[in-house]
Parts: structure tokens; C-alpha cells; sequence
């Protein structure tokens, strides 16, 4: 893709400036080329060990790229073909890492493309078409090439139109498989006027013989792919009248032999369909909530690691350490840094852990965990006790420190009373690990 910027310099003169994007797969980069062709800046550096395909230095001119894909259509035959074929059995690994070079994400996009019954040369020129450009409108549905700049403003400014109406997934899932679907509809409709072409096939084939040597064949082509333009692309004008009529047998053969390959297709299609429609209403599903301790319990468990387990009345779940090993345990297996820590102020006692998962812990859970936080430590025959609370990511393990020992670089706190704990045990579903 060339995109063309005109600019003035200090001096007041008008200088062009070229910015060309080269988009293959994961070497993809873009370049700003000078009026002469010279590369004025690389927007992705890529050191000279690791650049084996083509040398790109600024100041000099840049080289073609490299071909678009391993295996090239233009330079190879039919018995190549059957070579890269009979290597894998992946029609769409085949297009995605051999012609392509592209991510398989393509394949969707090319796979209806493709010829539904097709021999080694109807393949093989596909391939050429795809990897010279011709089919590049069909496959990113765009009308005409047109000028590149005004195509890329054209993009953005209908992008801008629809920021903020974006289609849910389950939407564009089910935009895809309809397009699929009319698709190949479409190619069962052509597929079922196979006798059709066939009776045109014969129809010409008589006419080969006089056609063939006399003169004005190519224009007698020519108007036949005026009266039938359904068949136009199975003529050219650079073959024989018989050749075409060959031609068109052939295609006629290979639209009956893709009907059950069709069908089935269209089958599939239209289950995928139905499934969508049927899993995606239109009200967004909400997800059932996944418990925060599913997988940390199984690794405690493993380790051996002893635990308090509590639930508050807000339904946060709250774990708490009962020794020194286990208050470490559960620092290593709830590392996440949106979790909230709590632990009496002055007082040695146990690692009180929240597992809000970033969200903002009410007051009445705050106050709960505070509680199992002093009730858990050497102040708990005290009337009140501080409680320092802080999220994981402010609090930071002491190296070579036992087991427990942390720091903490910033911390709130909080006041109640150890005794209260007693209260509201009862409430915060209390279970031993």
C-alpha cells in the first residue's frame, strides 16, 4: 500500500515524500521513501544478522520484496504443486505458511474462493491469480482499487462513523457464517445448471470444426461470452474454439461432482447458524462467576499448606494464614496485585487476605476482615487494635527473610475491636483448610 504526503521545507519548496507498507504476515513494515525512490527512514529496525531476505539501508533504494509466499505460482508447475500438496493434507496450512505466507486467520476469507472441485491446474491458477493481486477486492470486499490514499480515507472516515456502535462478537460471528452461507448457495445455484453448460459445451464443439479454420473465431468467442455471461470466465480468446468447448465439459464435470461436497457444506453452515442464534439472544449473557480460590486451593493443598477460610457478608471471599508458613504460602499462591492485605498493626499474627480481584471491598467487609485480621493475632485479649490494610502490590517480600516477613510501602488502617469477632463468625461462613 503507497500512501503519497506533500510537504514544504524551510526554504518554502514543495518536496513528495512516500510511504510505503509492505504487509506480509509477521515481517510486516512500513517505509518513507524519498521523490527518487530512496529510503528516507525504516519504521521497524531490524538488525543486518537477522535480515537475510533483502538489505534495506536509508539513503539507498529499497529492493522488491521478496515473493509473497514459499511456494509461487508464476515460477512453478504442476508437478511442484503436486509436491507441496502430497507434503501436507491442510488445505488451509498450505494456503496460510506455503502461498500466503499469512496468518490462518486469512483462510476464512480465502476458502470460499477456492474452486469447490478443482484439478492441479485449475488450482494452481487460482493460486497465481491470488498471489497477483486479482482477487485481493474479494477478498477484503472492496468494489475497486481505486487510488490508494483516498481508499485509506474513505476506511477511516467510515470507521469513525461507527466508534461506539461496534457489533458484539456473537454479531460478527453470525455476519461471517450468513455471508458463507450465501456463498455457497450461490455455488449450489451455479452447480445445479450444470447440464446447461454442458449443452452449450456441445453446441460449440460442433461449431469448432468450422470456426477453428476460418476466420473470426476470437470474435465469435467473443460475443458467446456476451450472450452467456455466467460461463465468460471458462472462455478465452487465446484458445481454440474446441479447446474451450473442452473446457467447458470439463467445468460442467467438476459442478457435478461438487454438489454432495456442497451440500454437506451448506449443512454445516446452516447448523453453525442455528447454534449461534440459539447460544447468542439478544440480551448479552452474563458469565457465572468463577471462584477465586479454584485454582490456589488445589496448589495450598499440594503444599501442604494450612489455611482459614471465610466468607463475608458481602460474598468476598477471605483467607487467612494460621502460621508463619502458611501466611507465606498464601502470599505466594494469591500474588495477584489486586487483592487486599490486611495484619494487626504492632502485633505478630496471621496474613488476612481478600480476594476482591481489584474490586472496591465494602465497609462492612473491610470491617469483617479486619476483625478475623486482630482476632488472629497476640492483640486479641486487647480492647482495640489498629489493622493495616494495603493491596498486594504495595507490600514486598524481605530477601532471605522468613517465612512471612514482609514490608510494606504504604498501608491504611483501621480500628476495631478483637472481641466483636465472636459475634460475627457465625455469619462469615467459617471453615477450616
Amino acid at each position: 500500500m503507497l500512501l503519497t504526503f506533500r510537504q514544504r521545507d524551510t526554504y518554502g519548496r514543495e518536496t513528495l515524500k512516500v510511504l510505503r507498507h509492505e504487509l506480509v504476515g509477521r515481517a510486516s513494515n512500513a517505509f518513507l521513501l524519498s521523490e527518487r525512490g530512496m529510503v528516507v527512514s525504516i519504521f521497524k529496525r531490524v538488525r543486518q544478522s537477522q535480515n537475510r531476505v533483502r538489505r534495506i539501508i536509508t539513503g539507498k533504494p529499497l529492493p522488491d520484496p521478496p515473493p509473497l509466499g514459499k511456494f509461487v505460482a508464476a515460477d512453478s508447475g504442476i508437478d511442484e504443486l503436486a509436491g507441496e500438496l502430497g507434503a501436507t493434507t491442510d488445505l488451509a496450512e498450505f494456503f496460510s505458511q506455503r502461498v500466503a505466507c499469512c496468518d490462518v486467520k486469512l483462510w476464512p476469507a480465502v476458502e470460499p474462493l477456492v474452486p469447490v472441485q478443482y484439478d492441479l491446474e485449475s488450482l494452481l491458477s487460482f493460486i497465481a491469480q491470488l498471489q497477483r493481486g486479482e482477487l485481493t477486492a474479494q477478498l477484503f470486499d472492496l468494489e475497486d482499487h481505486g487510488d490508494a490514499n483516498q481508499l485509506v480515507l474513505e476506511r477511516w472516515s467510515a470507521a469513525r462513523r461507527k466508534r461506539g456502535t461496534r457489533s458484539r462478537p456473537a454479531d460478527h460471528e453470525r455476519q461471517r457464517v450468513s455471508a458463507r452461507l450465501d456463498q455457497l448457495l450461490g455455488q449450489r445455484a451455479l452447480a445445479e445448471r450444470a447440464d446447461e453448460v454442458e449443452q452449450l459445451a456441445l453446441e460449440l464443439l460442433r461449431e469448432a470444426e468450422q470456426l477453428d479454420t476460418g476466420e473470426g473465431a476470437a470474435q465469435h468467442l467473443a460475443g458467446w461470452q456476451q450472450q452467456h455471461p455466467d460461463w465468460a470466465e471458462q472462455i478465452a480468446l487465446d484458445r481454440s474454439a474446441y479447446d474451450n468447448a473442452q473446457e467447458l465439459v470439463h467445468y460442467a464435470q467438476r459442478l457435478r461432482r461438487g454438489v454432495d461436497t456442497l451440500e454437506q457444506k451448506i449443512a454445516a453452515a446452516q447448523a453453525e447458524l442455528t447454534r449461534i442464534e440459539r447460544g447468542a439472544p439478544s440480551g448479552a449473557k452474563k458469565r457465572k462467576a468463577a471462584d477465586p480460590l479454584a485454582s490456589a486451593a488445589r496448589r495450598l493443598e499440594r503444599d501442604g499448606i494450612k489455611y482459614l477460610r471465610f466468607v463475608s457478608s458481602d460474598g468476598l471471599h477471605i483467607v487467612c494464614g494460621v502460621t508463619d508458613r502458611s501466611n507465606d504460602g498464601l502470599l505466594r499462591a494469591f500474588s495477584s496485585s489486586r487483592h487486599l492485605w490486611l495484619h494487626a498493626r504492632d502485633f505478630s499474627g496471621s496474613h488476612v487476605i481478600v480476594l476482591s480481584g481489584g474490586q472496591d471491598v465494602p465497609p462492612r467487609t473491610l470491617e469483617e476482615a479486619a476483625l478475623v485480621a486482630a482476632w488472629h493475632s497476640k492483640g486479641r485479649k486487647d480492647a482495640e487494635v489498629e489493622v493495616s490494610y494495603l493491596q498486594l502490590k504495595h507490600l514486598r517480600r524481605v530477601k532471605g527473610g522468613k517465612p512471612g516477613h514482609v514490608l510494606k510501602t504504604q498501608e491504611k488502617v483501621i480500628s476495631v475491636r478483637p472481641a466483636h469477632f465472636e459475634t460475627v463468625k457465625d455469619r462469615l461462613h467459617y471453615s477450616g483448610r
